[in-house]
């Protein structure tokens, strides 16, 4: 049944995918680089009310991690760093879906490696690494806010990666 699930999981992502490539116009020509754009204004951040959430609970362990630090993490979904050869197949203004062939040890590394040199900090306590999928929790996104960053196999060959911007309270 489980094997069932990925495979239609697998068969509805790259539907998802196709559909995506054939929506956009065809121009004949070869795509250009981009060009610079003038940089955006940065938008003020508002802040929140921090609520205390239970120690024993993942957003405490998550609250206790963070307190006190300090980072400059600006919101940056639209620029989350995707491996490669990954295949974008849905994201919104708080998560990201997309697939790639790297394992799971590779995906691991791979932002374990980037969210750092974007101003993020593993919550190790939170850290979740199986032979079939990891789970990893990143502090210091503005207001407060978790990136949890979920890693699952869907075949021999590729991983299936969501990364949601979360509450302390949602982890």
């Amino acid at each position: 049944m489980k094997r069932i699930s990925r495979i239609a999981l697998l068969i509805l992502s790259v539907s998802i995918i196709l559909a995506a490539c054939n929506s956009a116009p065809e121009t004949g020509q070869a795509p250009s680089a981009p060009e610079a754009a003038a940089p955006a204004a940065e938008e003020p951040i508002e802040t929140v009310e921090v609520v205390e959430l239970p120690a024993d609970t993942p957003g405490g362990i998550f609250q206790a991690a963070m307190a006190g630090v300090e980072t400059d993490a600006k919101q940056f979904l639209d620029i989350i760093p995707v491996p490669e050869d990954g295949s974008i197949s849905m994201e919104d203004a708080t998560r990201m879906d997309f697939i790639t062939s790297l394992t799971i040890e590779e995906c691991v590394q791979f932002y374990r490696d980037t969210f750092p040199a974007l101003g993020l900090i593993e919550i190790e306590e939170l850290t979740k690494l199986t032979d079939y999928s990891a789970t990893l929790v990143f502090g210091g996104y503005p207001n407060g806010k978790a990136i949890r960053v979920k890693v699952s196999n869907l075949s021999q060959i590729s991983r299936n990666i969501l990364i949601h911007i979360l509450d302390p309270a949602d982890l």
